[in-house]
């Protein structure tokens, strides 16, 4: 199981891949759909532009090759989860401290 503060994770997490082609389309859209934090893409060790707003897609038809792809994503959060668990700890036990950020009962995102 996912500790409380484990369930508050801001930061960045990698998702890896691999995918293969017969052939290379002329368009390859790759949608990652709601992300609503900022994703980095990069397709065989090349890093596209990062996609921070909607939509989160991006053609990836330049990128790939004829056989096996490798896929990469990195998606980062803001520091907003880790404030809200901090509010809801003694000021002791707090890593963050901010004048004026979320209070300990906002929703994760």
């Amino acid at each position: 199981p996912i500790s409380e503060e484990g369930k508050a994770f801001s930061g960045s997490v990698v998702y890896s891949n691999k995918f293969n082609l017969q052939e290379v389309p002329d368009n390859l859209l790759l949608d990652l759909g709601s992300v609503n934090m900022i994703a980095e893409v990069t397709i065989n060790s090349q890093v596209l532009r990062p996609l921070w707003c909607a939509p989160y897609s991006i053609d990836i038809a330049d990128y790939v090759r004829k056989g096996e792809n490798n896929l990469q994503i990195k998606v980062t959060s803001t520091w907003f989860n880790r404030l809200v668990y901090d509010a809801s700890k003694p000021e002791s036990e707090r890593k963050t401290w901010t004048i004026s950020g979320p209070s300990a009962q906002s929703r994760l995102k």
